[in-house]
């Protein structure tokens, strides 16, 4: 009895009583008693946001997702853009239409591919704060407040001081939040034992690298530049998460521009981790004497891959 308790608190994040209800209810089966609780539990905190700067316009979306009882950030993301088409997408709607609406908008013409992951960060950051604070009313006071709130934020890492932010608080069952989040046929509550502590998942995905003769040579690339990648991952998950990005036209994948984020040589071959979001990446290895289709971006803060040996030859 102890042990089904224990994978139910762990898994959904209820409290002992409440594992200890749904058990009596689903006759003591773990699968029914998780179904119980998805349908029960109301602890998804979703907030949809816009925004655009009055100084200098930018125009933005951003959404996170967190569960308020176990303190875990399920989403942070954003993008930033020249683009004022961006700001007209309204706050209504399923979340996942929404997240799927922002991916899109980061590959227009006009996307800021940095700002955008630096939001993500400050973003997450925040809910964390958001989350810490008991008891947590999800209303239209809390919008309120994070239109307040993050202005400011925002405002820091776009050098402004003008950000206007539209904020919209909701709250789902488990069992709404998995319906949506994920393809039918995959788990809908996460692997018991994954990193917890209110971190955001992380997704890795195997990628390729669109080679072009009049590209950047492999061995030239750095940390920041653009690199045009493929999906080469066979799981569903992963094409899922291609078609959110907007790796696929008339049901046939295309490539995804992305920012690298680390590279290093082993051998005579570049392995390479590129950036989709904060909670999403892709790792990739070509030959060093390959032309790839990249475009070069100069960083300011040069990113160290001292790391990133021990990732991709573990």
């Amino acid at each position: 009895m102890e042990d089904k308790v224990g994978i139910l608190v762990e898994e959904t994040g209820c409290d002992s009583s409440e594992a200890e209800l749904a058990l009596q209810m689903a006759g003591y089966e773990v699968p029914k008693a998780l179904s119980v609780l998805a349908s029960r539990l109301r602890n998804i905190l979703v907030l949809k946001i816009k925004f655009r700067d009055l100084s200098n316009p930018r125009f933005g979306l951003a959404l996170a997702v967190a569960n308020i009882k176990s303190g875990e950030v399920l989403r942070s993301r954003a993008v930033v853009s020249f683009n004022p088409v961006v700001y007209i997408r309204t706050l209504d709607g399923y979340w996942f239409e929404f997240e799927k609406d922002l991916y899109a908008r980061r590959l227009w013409e006009g996307s800021l591919q940095s700002e955008s992951l630096n939001l993500e960060q400050i973003l997450s950051k925040y809910l964390r704060q958001v989350l810490a604070q008991k008891p947590l009313e999800v209303n239209a006071s809390l919008a309120l407040r994070v239109e307040s709130e993050l202005g400011i934020a925002f405002g820091r890492v776009l050098a402004s001081s003008k950000v206007e932010v539209k904020a919209k608080a909701e709250i789902l069952s488990l069992g709404e939040f998995n319906s949506l989040r994920i393809p039918m046929g995959e788990k809908i509550i996460r692997r018991r034992g994954a990193h917890r502590g209110g971190q955001e998942d992380h997704t890795v995905l195997k990628i390729g690298l669109e080679e072009d003769p009049l590209g950047i040579p492999a061995s030239e690339i750095k940390a920041g530049d653009m690199i045009s990648a493929v999906i080469s991952d066979s799981r569903d998950l992963a094409h899922y998460l291609w078609k959110i990005f907007g790796g696929y036209q008339d049901g046939v994948p295309t490539s995804v521009l992305a920012p690298v984020e680390a590279v290093e040589v082993v051998s005579s071959k570049i392995l390479l981790r590129a950036r989709f979001s904060l909670g999403v990446c892709g790792d990739a290895s070509i030959s060093l004497e390959k032309k790839i289709k990249a475009v070069r971006v100069l960083l300011k803060h040069p990113v160290s891959s001292s790391w990133w040996r021990r990732v991709l030859t573990r």
